[in-house]
C-alpha cells in the first residue's frame, strides 16, 4: 500500500524513479524489499533497497508504469499509473506493512521411553525370542561382576580362566553351538562389541540394566558376527537409560 507519492521536476537528462520503502508500524526503513517496474504487463526494470529502504531504478523509455514493492513477512507497496516523462525523477514514499505470520499447531507424537535404550529390547522380547534378564532378576542375583550375570541362563557356562600372573578371568560359554562344541559367544555393551577380558574387567553388574542371550540360530541380523555362530550375549548398561535408540 503506498500512502505518498512526489513528483519532482529534475534537470536529470534520463527517467528515473527513487525513493525509500518505510515499515508502516516502526517507520523504519525496509532493506532488502523488490522494487519492480512493469510497463503494459511486462517487467521494466527491478531493484532491491538497501540496508537502511532507498532504492533508484533508472528507466529507458518513458509512459505509464506499475510499481510493485515486495518483501517477505510484508504486503502492499503498490502503485498503479505512474506516469514518466522525459528528463522526470520521480521520489516515492512507498510504506508496507508487517505481515503476521501464524504457524499452525503442531503435534508431536512419540513412543514412551521404557527401555528403548536397549534398541529395541521389549520389542526383540515380545517376539519370545531369546532369553532376557531384566533388571528385577539382575537385582535379586546379588553379583559383583557383570560376566556373572549370566548364571543360570539356559546353554551358558563360566569358566574360569587363571592367568600365569595369579589372575582370574571369568569368560561366558556357550554349550548349545551345533558342531563346535563349548565356544564363547560374541559379546556386546551397548551394542559394542566387547571381548571377554574387557567384559570381566570393566564392567561391574551395578552398572548393567539388562541382558539378552540369543543362540546361534536367533541372533538378530545387526549382531551377526564371526562369534555369533557361538550365540550372542547382549549386555545394557544403566547410563543408556532415557537415551533412545541411535
Amino acid at each position: 500500500m503506498v500512502l505518498a507519492t512526489l513528483a519532482i521536476a529534475s534537470t536529470t537528462p534520463a527517467q528515473a524513479v527513487r525513493g525509500r520503502v518505510y515499515d508502516l508500524e516502526t517507520g523504519a526503513g525496509v532493506s532488502g524489499a523488490e522494487v519492480a517496474l512493469w510497463r503494459m504487463k511486462k517487467p521494466a526494470a527491478t531493484v532491491r533497497t538497501d540496508s537502511t529502504g532507498y532504492f533508484m531504478v533508472a528507466l529507458s523509455d518513458t509512459g505509464s508504469y506499475e510499481l510493485v514493492s515486495r518483501r517477505i513477512g510484508y504486503f502492499g507497496g503498490g502503485i498503479e499509473g505512474l506516469r514518466i516523462a522525459r528528463r522526470d525523477t520521480f521520489e516515492l514514499i512507498v510504506r508496507m506493512e508487517r505481515l503476521a505470520q501464524v504457524m499452525e499447531a503442531l503435534k508431536i507424537e512419540g513412543k514412551k521411553a521404557g527401555l528403548d535404550f536397549t534398541r529395541g529390547f521389549d520389542e526383540r522380547r515380545a517376539k519370545g525370542i531369546g532369553y532376557f534378564v531384566t533388571h528385577e532378576d539382575i537385582e535379586r542375583k546379588g553379583f559383583q561382576r557383570a560376566t556373572e550375570l549370566v548364571y543360570g541362563v539356559p546353554g551358558l557356562q563360566i569358566m574360569v580362566d587363571a592367568r600365569a600372573e595369579g589372575l582370574q578371568l571369568s569368560r561366558i560359554v556357550s554349550t548349545r553351538a551345533s558342531g563346535l562344541g563349548a565356544c564363547e559367544p560374541a559379546l556386546f555393551v551397548d551394542g559394542i562389541q566387547v571381548d571377554a577380558e574387557t567384559l570381566y574387567r570393566d564392567f561391574s553388574s551395578t552398572q548393567i540394566e539388562a541382558i539378552e542371550v540369543y543362540h546361534a540360530s536367533q541372533v538378530p541380523g545387526r549382531f551377526m558376527t564371526g562369534r555369533s555362530l557361538c550365540g550372542v550375549v547382549l549386555f545394557w548398561t544403566r547410563s543408556r537409560a532415557g537415551k533412545g535408540d541411535d
